[in-house]
């Protein structure tokens, strides 16, 4: 599972090209839908940052399916190993958000 995280450094770093490569690779090893929807949240904001708006919107879409699943509303408390997903999700969605909103790279 270190893929993900490369993939997120290097989104920080402004390596975005490099940054798609490698979330792409991550989605086919995701296994779990809390991972499978990190996964398409970074990918949205990698997508947004290469100006591809209609993919990053879809894989916001996705995201927000797979972690639908993976955090159901009314499932009470976490499991001890889900809060850090839970935690980066509830970080991470507003940023995709607006910068797809904003429509600026």
């Amino acid at each position: 599972w270190l893929v993900y995280p490369t993939a997120t450094i290097l989104y920080r770093m402004g390596q975005y090209p490099e940054a798609l490569s490698v979330l792409q690779k991550s989605s086919m090893l995701a296994i779990d839908p809390s991972h499978r929807g990190l996964n398409h949240l970074w990918l949205a904001l990698v997508q947004a940052r290469l100006g591809k708006m209609r993919e990053a919107s879809a894989s916001l879409s996705k995201a927000a399916q797979e972690l639908a699943v993976a955090f159901p509303k009314r499932a009470g408390r976490l499991p001890p190993n889900k809060i850090h997903d839970y935690i980066e999700h509830r970080i991470i969605e507003p940023e995709v958000k607006a910068l797809i909103w904003s429509g600026k790279k």
